[in-house]
């Protein structure tokens, strides 16, 4: 019983994670297309979201006291009401609606990550499960809403109604002991942890859509699937065999090649190098940049072991939110600000091998 509801909350999470992906590359692509306001947009309104998410599970306690099941009806709800009152393929129309539904994917998804850690005896292992069936999903998210870009607003609104109907086949309780605890940011151990994780990871969110606009203005905008999903393809692959442990390099290794691949992709797009040369050499990147955070998310959740998971979980997430949050707002102003970001990835890199002895 227990390995069905195992599989159960397994489908869904791949569930979750693909609309979430689906919904984030067709917003994004839309928004291109459309050319109705900066290409950062949805970062932005992803940052605002996971930074809500985060204080809402550990100080506000309002939204993820509901259980999963009332969370779905509540969001069935808002998405027939919005089929019915509104009319509208507006920019407002998309906001409002991306804000409120990836709001409710993100609580599912917490539901979701929290019950998997749970049937894993080792943090890493489950870190690296997770993160292999989120990357997994992108890519089928991804690729999926890079081409359907061009589907109405009011249209789309029936794929997230799929997607939430299935959410209901699984209820999930928030625990009241884990809702009544008073969690101090000071209590968090490992900050050495929280500033390198705030550093990886941000050169992708930030590429994917600079890739996308090149290839608008290249008229090539069909092939903008590519961009979406070839690092995830690279990701998943190499995340699969570290899972089933048939290769894998350690970690110091690892951010050498990390270092390496950042100058050479820096400079490759400094002279405009071939487009796919660029694309490939970033999915490698975007692997390595997977790999490390994976190794440092598990160092940072076993020196926090005191503290509820949930938070753990969702304090990674306000970590990318907060950099996010202020790299968006940079990269609006200056245009060359992903290129400095490289460079943040290289300090990233750098700390750890400067600190190997806090990493291994």
């Amino acid at each position: 019983m227990r390995k069905n509801n195992s599989q159960k909350i397994t489908f869904l999470y791949l569930l979750a994670i693909l609309s979430s992906g689906l919904f984030y590359s067709y917003a994004t692509t839309w928004l291109i297309v459309e050319d109705l306001a900066t290409v950062f947009l949805i970062l932005f309104l992803s940052s605002i979201i996971d930074m809500f998410v985060f204080f809402d599970v550990t100080f506000f306690k309002k939204v993820s006291k509901v259980s999963s099941r009332n969370l779905t009806l509540i969001s069935i709800v808002f998405l027939i009401a919005t089929l019915i009152f509104s009319n509208s393929n507006s920019l407002l129309f998309l906001v409002i609606l991306y804000v409120f539904c990836t709001l409710s994917f993100s609580f599912h998804l917490l539901s979701f990550e929290q019950e998997l850690l749970r049937t894993k005896n080792n943090i890493r292992s489950g870190l690296i499960n997770i993160t292999l069936l989120r990357n997994f999903s992108k890519i089928i998210g991804f690729a999926i809403g890079a081409w359907i870009y061009k589907m109405q607003l009011q249209e789309y609104i029936f794929i997230l109604l799929i997607s939430f109907l299935f959410f209901l086949f699984i209820n999930i309780q928030p625990e009241v002991e884990q809702s009544q605890k008073k969690i101090s940011i000071k209590a968090l151990k490992g900050k050495v942890y929280i500033f390198v994780l705030s550093l990886l990871g941000t050169t992708a969110v930030f590429w994917i859509p600079l890739f996308v606009a090149e290839l608008t203005e290249k008229k090539l905008l069909n092939l903008s699937s590519i961009v979406f999903t070839l690092p995830g393809i690279v990701s998943v692959a190499y995340l699969n065999l570290i899972s089933r442990e048939k290769f894998d390099i350690s970690l110091m290794a690892k951010n050498k090649l990390h270092i390496l691949f950042l100058i050479c992709f820096g400079i490759l797009n400094f002279i405009e190098a071939y487009l796919i040369i660029r694309i490939i050499l970033f999915s490698f990147i975007v692997a390595l940049g997977i790999s490390i955070s994976v190794e440092v998310r598990s160092r940072f959740m076993n020196v926090n072991n005191h503290i509820d998971t949930k938070v753990t979980l969702q304090t990674y997430t306000l970590i990318s939110a907060v950099s996010l949050l202020i790299f968006t707002l940079l990269s609006i102003y200056f245009n060359e600000f992903p290129f400095y970001l490289l460079g943040l990835n290289v300090v990233a890199s750098l700390i750890i091998l400067t600190h190997r002895k806090e990493f291994i």
